[in-house]
């Protein structure tokens, strides 16, 4: 009875409030009723009952939140063990008692609020019910109450928002209170959230696998095609967790298609059938993976399954296509480039009928495209065309050929605005479908879908990428421009530039317009969008090209005529003129109907316009940057009838009117435009006299001063200023003022501050020059070098693409002869401009586009003498041939894209495109050393010459590799000097010694890289044979000798000298020279030696004396077996075909030599920028290279190219598959009952180890010494964020012994990891299930102390001579016993 009392007493504490022993009598009740035998004992198995629903209660009772054992120092978890505890014993003891607990424990679920109570409350619950309910026992399975409380959480499934952390709680109860037998019911209620909830499905069967896929109920969701339909929506979710849930049920799912009852897709022969299944499975999961070797196995039977190829594999069973499309999906949005490429390989070869059935094919398909990764040229040393878009051409001809193929290809163009293309592959696409070959009209208009992609363009920055987009568009809308169900649209004219009368490109777009079906229609569309302001520009090219095409005036032209003489509204029509004059202007003829429309109506127009500016002086909506710019065009357009009597009445009221501050914008404007007029176009003098007047008086007020009030007062400011610098710019061309108004004019100009557009920029660097032509320099040279100064940091922080006219405008104000004349300011933009120029200092983009403009004022300014200023243009010259620009990635694509349209001769729209803002490293090298041969200066060339050479031998990086920045740098001196050895004016300055010593020098360096060594070589060559008196050959020959590769190059200038001279005495020098080398150890040197002594011998046969020299090496090269392995170098071009002295020329040194080198294309130049170099230069027909052919020996001596090829391996048998981690919700607790005591380890890095294979392999705990270790660098490189996942606990060195003891009474045994006498070999020894792991110091192993308490003690058996095994390795193996023995056969 005492011992009953005592029970008593503790479960009242138990259930007693605010106590703080509760934890103690937690852990001690399990350990006192051991040692009772409570089946006899009533008294004490009533009281467990009694205590268990008291547990119960205050796990489940819905009034949990407010009791006072939560203030005590034990958790749910604590209650849950001992409730545990307590329904084991009913169990054994009671069914009856069992069943009663259950149905109380029920009545108490019932009572919880689930939508509110604690997501770690209903796991408890969950947890609880999992040890109380029985499946097996039918009183509990059709409970009433209990099909209640499964209806709740089911309801609970399809609440509308939900959270991760309440649905896991959810399903780990209801997978606690579930049946096999209920399994059917439940799926019927969840089925009908597939639709709304997918994902939350996939979570339920997932932690319900075990239930779902028994075999007493498998047949009830495999053969339901919602099932199926709902893995395969899944296989593509976003999300990866739910992909990863879904990818395990559909291999659960297959593994069971052989199964009597499931007859989804019956099949005759069952092995073929399962085999197709199990290789999809295989794609999909290995697809979960990025890394490239693990992907790349599977192509071909992903490709296999796709095209539903009939074989010995599947024989005729094909998957259904919603799965091909949901594997398609997977493979089109894969990280890597390869399988992208797959996927598209897939699609292009898919019958077509199957993409019309499933437009998901071709989103998917769509989306893919969209990566500029696909598009890398197939080779670094050719711009050659992208694999991809050879296979979207020949994809898009396919589809032209049948009815079902232009279906596909209209949805195909439906699809292409949804995606928010990047250029390059939206730009090949473009090119592809400009392609086409037209076979069979459409049935729908092709328009329409043009204009969307159109729209997408347009959002695009502005770039010469653009441009050849639209250009692309046009070309492909035009191509069915002749269909009877296309309804060409005048939007269409905004994807052209105007191009120049009688150019081909100007021809190509007439022709193609004339092929419209229905020009009248176009004429009408026209005639309804004149003085549209949205529409101006496409309306301004249409009417152009229409003039060009019919023979009278067209209805557009005509609706012009009528517009232009009945207007009343200005402003449209004014801005619409301005745009058309514009067209006119660039198209270059003057002899159209837009012509003579324009000619009849622009002066009448504008003298009604002017008259009403003087009628009206507020500001109206004609007050905008557009007049300036129309009034330009008139006066260019040279359109102004010679009426002197109206301009000097509108000279006179506009002076009138701006002395009274009285004016607007449009005022301003107009008398600059008379400025214009009077100065340039008039005949008589008065006027101008008389303008010059005024703006000598406006300039004496004050009006160009900071101390003074502006010409009006306006709601717009700073819209003034674009007039007013243009009245002092056509001042100032033809008068000046006296030296303080200039400083006065000086300091208005320096404090302007205007908006970022390149017309105001332009005329503001303009309007500058002409000041300070008149300006006093001397005096005030610093006030000038600040000027200049503050224009140029502007010019650097702005976009110099979208600024060309404004850099030209600067460039002619900062290099202008009268300034550069000044030595302070020489000195000011040496320093300030080019020695910054071409460095990181600035954007490479503005340093090119700003170099390449420099060089074309500097060919067309001829006041510049650019001999006085050698020093300056000197180092400019030589910045630009060397500099280059390093391009990777996609930058590199983007680049080599652009490259690739350059090179197209297909399509004459683009030729005429501008590539003036280019920033192309490569035309600035061209175009700089073409200015240098039109210069024509000894100086400059000799001072370029050293500078570039003194350049590269100070560059610190001296890693010669193929394509290095080493290499290219080296490359370009050479090549440049070749360049200039093709001169006859200017070869004589690569005989001077430092080039001399230069090449020599680079040779050693760079012999090992053949592309530029072999060109050093010539140049070297050239010197020895020009200057043999100068420089000895044969003794640079002898220092040679130290260096393999270096030896070997001057071997073959002796060959090609030999071949030039073919002197007896230089033959006998070289044979002397040679013949020890025969006998090199070294292979190549004595194979070069013995290859050019066979040629020096076999040239001349009449010398008997070396006959048999010659026949006995070339017998010793054929019988050689490293000769035959050797690819020899004497067959390529350079021994062969070579002439140095004859086929030194422009074209072969810039263009052949490059390709027969495999030099990167970034650095040879194309053929047709060859033409303008001078008639100087050596052009022999009859040693052109063109014929050449690349060897095989450079193929393998220059690097690899890059390939986009698509690799595919069928090796998807044995393909790496690697592990997913992936566990339903009951599962998440480890089974093993491992504890693995590690604190007696010292170092940190054996503790990483540990953690990661504990977690790995499901070890219940690590104990460590210090928990500070895991946040150790050396602890988390091995671990492997295992920290995150594992159980660790501190247990320091000091408490171990009791912490193993108290261990020892809660049930584990102790075992060792130790060698002692009476120790167990680890493979004969069975590991007890609720095991203590204790591992030994690395050192020292396990003290005496402790070993006496182990339970036993575990070796592993050893077969080498090596002592021991690393602590983290011997851990490793005994967790891995363990495992296998307990926890491999209950996770199965």
């Amino acid at each position: 009875m005492e011992e009953l009392t005592m029970l008593r007493s503790m479960l009242d504490i138990l259930n007693s409030k605010h106590s703080k022993k509760k934890k103690a009598i937690i852990e001690a009740l399990p350990i006192l009723l051991d040692t009772y035998d409570v089946f006899e004992e009533i008294n004490i198995y009533q009281l467990i009952v009694t205590s268990a629903k008291n547990l119960c209660f205050q796990v489940f009772d819905p009034q949990l939140e407010s009791l006072a054992w939560k203030d005590s120092d034990i958790s749910l978890d604590d209650l849950n063990s001992l409730i545990i505890y307590f329904i084991n014993i009913i169990k054994k003891q009671s069914s009856d008692d069992i069943i009663q607990l259950f149905q109380y424990s029920i009545e108490l679920t019932n009572e919880v609020d689930f939508k509110n109570c604690s997501n770690e409350r209903i796991r408890n619950i969950g947890f609880s019910m999992q040890n109380i309910f029985m499946p097996c026992n039918g009183n509990m399975d059709d409970n009433t109450q209990l099909n209640q409380l499964r209806n709740t959480l089911i309801n609970i499934l399809d609440e509308p928002y939900l959270n991760k952390n309440k649905l896991d709680a959810v399903i780990i109860l209801l997978n606690n209170i579930v049946s096999t037998n209920y399994i059917p019911i439940l799926w019927k209620h969840i089925k009908s959230m597939i639709e709304t909830h997918p994902n939350r499905i996939m979570n339920l069967l997932f932690n319900m696998q075990t239930l779902f896929f028994d075999s007493s109920c498998i047949d009830v969701i495999l053969n339901d095609d919602d099932f199926w339909n709902l893995t395969c929506n899944l296989l593509t979710c976003e999300n990866n967790v739910v992909r990863t849930h879904n990818n395990v049920i559909l291999k659960l799912s297959c593994s069971q298609l052989l199964s009597e009852n499931v007859n989804y897709f019956p099949y005759l022969n069952k092995e073929q059938f399962v085999k197709a299944w199990n290789d999809y499975i295989v794609v999909m999961e290995t697809l979960e993976n990025t890394q490239q070797h693990l992907t790349l196995p599977i192509l071909s039977t992903a490709k296999k399954l796709a095209l539903s190829k009939t074989d010995d594999d599947y024989g005729d069973y094909k998957l259904p296509l919603k799965w091909i499309a949901a594997m398609y999906c997977k493979m089109s949005k894969h990280s890597s480039k390869y399988v992208v490429l797959a996927s598209i390989d897939i699609i292009t070869n898919m019958p077509i009928k199957s993409l019309k059935t499933n437009e998901q094919l071709l989103v998917s398909f769509v989306g893919s495209l969209n990566n500029i990764f696909l598009y890398k040229m197939s080779s670094d040393i050719f711009v050659n065309q992208p694999q991809l878009e050879i296979i979207l051409s020949l994809w898009f001809n396919k589809l032209m050929m049948s009815d079902d193929g232009c279906d596909v290809f209209g949805k195909f163009l439906l699809y292409l605005p949804t995606i928010k293309w990047s250029i390059v592959p939206l730009t090949f696409l473009t090119k592809s479908l400009a392609d086409i070959s037209l076979n069979r009209p459409l049935e729908f208009n092709i328009i329409n879908h043009v204009l969307k992609i159109k729209s997408i363009v347009e959002k695009m920055p502005n770039s010469y990428l653009k441009t050849v987009l639209l250009t692309f568009l046009f070309t492909f809308a035009c191509k069915f421009s002749y269909d009877i169900n296309t309804e060409f649209s005048c939007d269409l004219f905004d994807c052209i530039i105007v191009y120049k009368n009688e150019t081909q490109s100007w021809n190509y777009m007439i022709n193609s317009i004339q092929k419209i079906n229905n020009l009248n229609y176009l004429d009408k569309q026209l005639s309804h969008r004149i003085n549209e302001k949205h529409t101006i520009y496409s309306t301004s090219i249409g009417l152009l090209v229409l003039s060009n095409i019919f023979s009278s005036s067209p209805i557009s032209i005509k609706k012009l005529d009528e517009i232009c003489s009945k207007t009343l509204v200005m402003s449209d029509l004014l801005e619409f003129l301005e745009c058309l004059l514009e067209v006119e202007d660039q198209f270059g003829s003057y002899d159209t109907c837009v012509s003579q429309i324009l000619s009849k109506h622009i002066w009448p127009l504008t003298t009604r316009w002017v008259d009403k500016c003087f009628q009206i002086l507020e500001e109206n909506p004609c007050d905008d940057q557009f007049i300036c710019r129309f009034l330009d065009k008139v006066l260019s357009s040279n359109r102004i009838v010679n009426n002197t009597n109206s301009m000097n009445i509108w000279l006179n009221k506009c002076y009138s009117i701006l002395t009274e501050n009285s004016g607007n914008y449009s005022i301003l404007a107009i008398y600059s435009w008379i400025g214009k007029y009077a100065t340039k176009h008039s005949l008589e003098n008065t006027l101008k006299n008389d303008w010059l007047s005024f703006t000598k008086c406006f300039i004496d007020s004050g009006f160009f001063s900071n101390k003074n009030q502006d010409f009006y007062h306006s709601k717009k400011p700073g819209m003034h200023q674009i007039p007013q610098l243009d009245i002092i710019n056509t001042f100032f061309q033809h008068s000046t003022v006296p030296k303080e108004q200039m400083l006065g004019i000086l300091e208005w100009l320096m404090n302007k501050t205007l908006e970022r557009h390149d017309l105001y920029w332009s005329i503001y660097f303009s309007t500058a020059k002409s000041f300070l032509c008149k300006f006093p320099i001397q005096e005030h040279s610093q006030l000038l070098m600040q000027f200049i100064e503050n224009c140029w940091e502007f010019l650097v922080d702005c976009r110099v693409s979208c600024f060309p006219n404004a850099t030209k405008s600067f460039i002619k104000l900062a290099f202008n002869n009268n300034l550069l004349l000044e030595e302070k300011y020489m000195t000011f933009v040496k320093n300030q401009i080019i020695q910054n120029l071409l460095t990181e200092k600035y954007r490479y983009k503005f340093s090119v586009c700003f170099s390449l403009l420099l060089l074309q004022f500097l060919e067309e300014d001829r006041s510049i003498n650019i001999l006085e200023l050698n020093h300056l243009m000197s180092e400019f010259f030589s910045k630009c041939i060397l500099f280059s620009i390093d391009r990777y990635g996609a930058i590199k694509i983007e680049w080599d894209t652009l490259e690739y349209i350059r090179t197209l001769n297909d399509f004459p729209l683009i030729k005429d495109i501008s590539i003036e803002c280019l920033p192309d490293d490569k035309y600035l090298r061209f175009n700089t050393i073409k200015c240098l041969y039109k210069l024509n200066s000894n100086i400059l060339w000799r001072n370029v010459l050293n500078i570039i050479i003194k350049t590269e031998s100070s560059l610190r990086d001296r890693k010669f590799f193929h394509n290095s920045k080493a290499y290219r740098l080296k490359q370009r001196v050479v090549q440049v000097l070749l360049i200039v050895a093709c001169d006859k004016q200017h070869e004589s300055f690569v005989f001077d010694e430092n080039i001399y010593k230069w090449s020599i020098t680079s040779l050693k360096e760079v012999s090992h890289i053949h592309s530029v060594a072999y060109q050093l070589i010539w140049l070297l060559v050239l010197i020895y044979n020009k200057c043999q008196s100068f420089y000895d050959f044969w003794n640079d020959f002898k220092s040679a000798q130290e260096n393999h590769n270096y030896l070997c190059s001057f071997i073959s200038i002796v060959y090609h000298l030999n071949k030039i001279k073919n002197n007896k005495q230089f033959k006998i020098e070289a044979k002397k020279n040679l013949l020890p080398l025969c006998f090199s150890n070294g292979y190549k040197i004595r194979f070069y030696a013995q290859e050019t002594i066979y040629r020096l011998c076999s040239n001349n046969p009449a010398e008997n004396e070396w006959t048999l020299l010659c026949e006995t090496v070339g017998s010793i090269m054929d019988k050689n077996e490293q000769t035959k392995k050797y690819d020899n170098p004497f067959h390529d071009f350079f021994y062969q075909e070579l002439d140095m002295i004859n086929s030194l020329s422009i074209k072969n040194i810039c263009v052949e030599v490059p390709r027969l080198l495999n030099i990167v294309y970034e650095e040879c130049f194309p053929m047709k920028w060859l033409n303008d170099f001078s008639e100087t230069m050596n052009n022999n027909d009859e040693y052109n290279l063109s014929l050449c052919a690349v060897s095989s020996f450079i193929e393998k001596n220059t690097a690899p190219v890059s390939s986009n090829e698509i690799i595919v391996i069928d090796n998807a048998q044995n393909a790496q598959r690697k592990y997913i981690p992936s566990q339903p919700l009951d599962e998440h607790k480890t089974k093993s009952m491992l504890i693995v005591v590690a604190s007696l380890i010292d170092k940190v890095t054996n503790l990483g180890g540990l953690a990661r294979t504990c977690q790995v392999f499901g070890a219940s705990t690590l104990v460590v010494d210090n928990l500070s270790c895991v946040e150790k660098k050396e602890f988390t490189a091995l671990s492997m964020t295992a920290e995150k996942h594992q159980s660790i606990i501190e247990v320091r060195l000091k408490n171990l012994k009791s912490y193993l003891q108290k261990k020892k009474i809660e049930g584990y045994q102790i075992v060792a990891a130790e060698q002692t006498v009476d120790s167990v070999k680890l493979h004969e020894m069975n590991l007890p299930f609720k095991c203590v792991l204790l591992l030994g110091n690395e050192t020292s192993g396990i003290p005496h102390d402790l070993l006496s308490t182990m339970d036993i003690c575990v070796e592993i058996k050893q077969l080498g001579i090596v002592r021991s095994l690393n602590v983290h390795v011997a851990g490793s193996l005994f967790i891995w016993e363990y495992t296998k023995q307990h926890c491999l056969q209950l996770s199965n």
